[in-house]
């Protein structure tokens, strides 16, 4: 158990096609885009990170903060 709060802040996800995408998550989920970087291939909207890959449910990953890490 942790000591201090831990707070989710994104969903990291691999798409084979970035641009296409970001269209999906804006136009369909209604998502913010706030960091568009179609040459290294990544992507933020709000809570989703969108990175150029090979898509897969092992190319996920969760980001998490906490207040104190060595707690």
């Amino acid at each position: 158990r942790l000591g201090s709060p831990v707070t989710f802040t994104m969903a990291e996800l691999a798409v084979s096609d970035v641009a296409r995408s970001v269209a999906w998550y804006r136009d369909v989920l209604g998502l913010s885009l706030d960091v568009f970087d179609p040459a290294n291939g990544f992507a933020r909207l709000g809570p989703v990170a969108l990175k150029r890959g090979t898509p897969s449910p092992a190319a996920v990953r969760l980001h998490f903060e906490v207040p104190d890490l060595d707690a």
